[in-house]
């Protein structure tokens, strides 16, 4: 029998046997009676053996199945020598949609409460955690109890937390992440209103993260665009405070709205050391789930190109991979919009913003993926404008002017009323215009296009939220 060597701080190296890395304990039940049942199977593998590695925890729960047995599953057993590489803990189903409460209170206590356990369960590697759960308590975390663990990546998926502070909390629960996946967090507070949440990060993020000064190497954050509170200020905060990014490699921040461009700009400027790859996805808010009545209100949504140099992305001298995305959109999403703002062009303003910001780009970049969002209006109309509107000679002139540049991804994603047919006439039309344009200089453009909203493809393309179960 195969056997791998681990390390354990002080005590040696630990044999194992090779097959020990296939085993997982498995807590994701609907049910009392499964989750019992699970229990027994577990309680008598463990008893086979004093030491055991794990390649991946599971735990779940419905309402309080997992704070009845779970946690005290594991306290039974705290004699043994549990070694774990990654943890999942998924959280309530998707139909529990009534607000956070006493009823509710007692998901963030199971997790506090199962992750509390580990260090007396000896749990060394640990490499990876990600925590995907629906609501929270309103109350922070007992973190007296709970020694903060040594991770290198965590995922806080659909999170919804009462307060930046809070917030703040739960990160300093985890010591030393290298990789921080931030996806559709939702902060809010029940006695706050919203500028207050502005001043509580303010005050309380440097007291906060005095002893919390993890590397990261790898930053994502988006943001769910059906909400409205503020999202990315108060990460912002204390994120780009202190070294935090200051090894960061990776960046990827979507921002749904006008609130969150600054500070995805104050991130951005943080972690200008070493970053290799960015993702910023800022164009999609200028006009997409906008309703507006008057046609000042309409031009006032988009981010004047000014502000878009705050980014100072060509002092990203490092950068070798940029994506990024724009909103080409023909006309307001309401009924007969021509008649109504018959001299708005929505979607040639964002296209000459989204060049301005693209004009920015340092010219070490080697790789740009560039998703173009189109809105339909009609074959006559999208042709027209697509061929005569858009200044795809500046395009190609900013993209040709780089000198380290390899290749370019022009994606176009379709929504709405749009067909497969139609997506390909699309995509045949921006190539003619491209290939018009673009005769005798190198042909480093590709135009592909992809069905479906721009959110549909990037979270089915980057994976965010998949168990790796």
């Amino acid at each position: 029998m195969s056997t791998v060597h681990f390390s354990r701080p002080g005590q040696g190296s630990l044999r194992l046997p090779a097959e020990m890395m296939d085993y997982i304990i498995d807590f994701l039940h609907e049910d009392k009676p499964s989750l019992s049942s699970c229990s027994l199977v577990a309680r008598a593998f463990v008893a086979s053996s004093q030491s055991h590695l794990f390649r991946r925890l599971s735990c779940g729960w419905e309402e309080g199945l997992g704070h009845t047995y779970i946690a005290p599953f594991f306290r039974k057993h705290t004699h043994l020598q549990v070694y774990v590489k990654g943890i999942h803990i998924a959280g309530l189903s998707e139909r529990y949609s009534k607000p956070p409460g006493p009823s509710r209170e007692i998901c963030m206590c199971v997790i506090i409460e199962i992750l509390s356990t580990f260090p007396r369960l000896c749990v060394f590697g640990l490499d990876e955690l990600d925590i995907v759960w629906r609501e929270c308590c309103s109350y922070p975390p007992t973190t007296q109890s709970f020694r903060p663990i040594d991770i290198e990546c965590l995922y806080l998926v659909d999170v919804n937390l009462p307060d930046p502070i809070i917030a703040v909390k739960y990160l300093k629960l985890f010591k030393n992440i290298q990789r921080l996946h931030i996806i559709d967090v939702y902060i809010f507070h029940y006695d706050y209103g919203l500028s207050d949440i502005g001043t509580m990060t303010n005050q309380g993020s440097t007291q906060l993260l005095s002893n919390w000064s993890p590397s990261l190497a790898q930053l994502a954050i988006t943001r769910d665009q059906g909400r409205e509170e503020e999202m990315l200020e108060p990460f912002a905060d204390l994120l780009a405070a202190r070294n935090t990014l200051r090894n960061i490699e990776e960046l990827d921040i979507v921002c749904r709205d006008s609130r969150d461009f600054f500070p995805a700009a104050d991130i951005t400027r943080a972690s200008n050391k070493g970053l290799k790859k960015l993702r910023i996805d800022v164009a999609t808010a200028l006009f997409e789930n906008v309703s507006v009545d008057t046609e000042e209100e309409m031009l006032s949504v988009a981010i004047d190109p000014s502000e878009w140099k705050c980014l100072e992305l060509s002092s990203f001298h490092s950068v070798q991979s940029f994506e990024t995305s724009v909103m080409l959109l023909l006309a307001p999403l309401w009924e007969s919009p021509v008649e109504r703002f018959p001299n708005i062009q929505p979607g040639v303003q964002a296209f000459k913003y989204f060049l301005d910001f693209l004009s920015e780009v340092p010219r070490s970049i080697k790789y740009i993926t560039i998703y173009l969002n189109l809105k339909w209006v009609g074959p006559t109309k999208y042709t027209e404008a697509v061929s005569q509107d858009y200044d795809w000679d500046r395009l190609i002139t900013i993209i040709h002017s780089l000198p380290a540049i390899e290749s370019v991804d022009l994606i176009l994603l379709t929504v709405y009323d749009f067909t497969p047919d139609v997506a390909a006439q699309c995509q045949k039309i921006v190539m003619d215009v491209l290939d018009r344009k673009n005769q005798g200089e190198r042909r480093v453009i590709r135009v592909l296009y992809e069905e479906g909203n721009h959110d549909e493809f990037s979270r089915a393309n980057i994976d965010y939220c998949t168990p790796h179960i």
